[in-house]
C-alpha cells in the first residue's frame, strides 16, 4: 500500500500540485506538497511528463523520499536516456548503490535483487532482524557484536584502516514506518569543523552527515535509514560498506587518525 492510500488527499490537490511543478515559482512548495503527502504513485506518475521539469522535479522528490517504488520507473528512465545523471544520483539515494549512469547496469542489479526480496522477506511474512543479520554478516564476511535490535560491524579498510559501523533496528520514522537505521562515529563534533563537514554533507549522493551524543560527548556520525519493509541482506551490506568508507573518510579529514 502506497502513502497515498495511507494518507487520503483530494485529487483536485494532487491535480494543482503537479500543474504547479511546471512553474518554477510554486515547484518547491508544491514538492513539499507532495512529499509531505506521500504521494508516491503520483509522483511515479510524473515521471513520464513530457514536460523535463515536472519529470526532474518527480525525480527529485522520489529520491528525497527514498520511494523504493520508484526504483524500477527510474531504471526505466536511465535506459531511456532521460536526465540521466539527475535520475542516477536518486537511484544512488534510494538503494545505496551505485551503477552510475549505465541502465543496463542497473537492471541487472534490479533483477537480481527483486528476486533476492522475494527469497528474504515474502508477502505477508514478518521481517527477522535475526535472518536479515545472519546474512548480512555472511555477504560481508563480519561477525557482528551486539544483539536485539542494535549491532555492531567491524570492517577492514584499505592502508590498514577499520571502521566500526553500527545498525539499530526497529527505529520509527514521523509516519510511523519501521527503520533500519545504519550509523559510523566519524570523531568529536568540534564546531570549527561544523561548515566543513556541511560542505561535504552536500556532496552525498546518499546518507548524511549528522550529530549524535555518544559517550555523552557530540560525535560527528556518517548516517544513512532504510526501509525495514523493503530492505533485503544484500542491500544491508552495502549501505554499511558505503557509511564505512565515508566515514573513514570523514574521520581522515576531521582528525587525521584512525580511532573509530
Amino acid at each position: 500500500m502506497s502513502n497515498e492510500d495511507q494518507t487520503p488527499v483530494s485529487a483536485e490537490n494532487l491535480k494543482q500540485w503537479v500543474d504547479d511543478l511546471s512553474d518554477f515559482d510554486k515547484r518547491r512548495q508544491a514538492r513539499q506538497n507532495l512529499i509531505s503527502a506521500g504521494a508516491v504513485d503520483t509522483l511515479v506518475a510524473c515521471l513520464r511528463s513530457e514536460n523535463e521539469s515536472v519529470a526532474w522535479a518527480a525525480v527529485q522528490s522520489l529520491a528525497e523520499m527514498k520511494a523504493q517504488k520508484a526504483v524500477e520507473p527510474l531504471i526505466s528512465m536511465l535506459e531511456l536516456d532521460i536526465l540521466p545523471y539527475d535520475v542516477a544520483e536518486a537511484l544512488m539515494r534510494i538503494t545505496g548503490c551505485n551503477y552510475g549512469i549505465s541502465g543496463s547496469r542497473w537492471r541487472a542489479w534490479f533483477d537480481e535483487t527483486h528476486q533476492t526480496v522475494a527469497e528474504v522477506i515474502p508477502e505477508n511474512e514478518v521481517f527477522s532482524v535475526d535472518a536479515c543479520v545472519k546474512e548480512t554478516s555472511e555477504l560481508l564476511g563480519v561477525t557482528p557484536d551486539g544483539g536485539g535490535n542494535a549491532y555492531q560491524f567491524l570492517l577492514s579498510l584499505p592502508s590498514s584502516r577499520t571502521q566500526k559501523v553500527r545498525v539499530k533496528f526497529g527505529q520509527r520514522d514521523s509516519t510511523g514506518n519501521e527503520l533500519v537505521l545504519i550509523f559510523s562515529d566519524c570523531g568529536p563534533a568540534l564546531p570549527r569543523h561544523y561548515e566543513r563537514a556541511l560542505r561535504i554533507n552536500v556532496k552525498l549522493p546518499s546518507g548524511a552527515i549528522g550529530i549524535l551524543d555518544i559517550e555523552g560527548e557530540p560525535h560527528f556520525v556518517m548516517m544513512d535509514a532504510l526501509l525495514a519493509s523493503t530492505i533485503h541482506p544484500r542491500q544491508l551490506a552495502v549501505s554499511i560498506e558505503t557509511i564505512a568508507a565515508r566515514a573513514d573518510k570523514m574521520e581522515q579529514i576531521m582528525t587525521n587518525q584512525d580511532v573509530h
